[in-house]
């Protein structure tokens, strides 16, 4: 029996989402970060879906400066390599999972 594609559906398998977490190691607040998206992706069986990028705030100057990333934690949301939103500062798990939520669903 083959699956169902609604529009949705194909539209899901089409777009290529990614994340893209700015951190410091030395930074509560980015270590907490990484934790909850990591755990957050997990839980919904995403990894096949979303992809995850860590970059370290001290080592990637041009990304930083390509992005405007003056803080950390600093989240950067993708739909196809295009950056649609950029959330600053700790983000609690159930914000994460309503940012994957509306990621995937919209």
């Amino acid at each position: 029996m083959n699956p169902v594609h609604t529009e949705s559906n194909s539209m899901h398998l089409r777009n290529k989402f990614s994340l893209m977490l700015f951190y410091r190691d030395d930074n509560r607040e980015s270590q907490a970060m990484r934790i909850v998206i990591n755990e957050a992706v997990q839980q919904f069986e995403l990894q096949k879906i979303i992809s995850i990028e860590e970059v370290e705030f001290d080592r990637e100057n041009e990304l930083c400066l390509r992005y405007k990333i003056y803080g950390f934690p600093t989240l950067l949301v993708f739909v196809n390599q295009e950056l649609v939103e950029k959330y600053y500062g700790q983000i609690q798990k159930n914000d994460i999972e309503k940012i994957l939520h509306e990621l995937i669903h919209n």
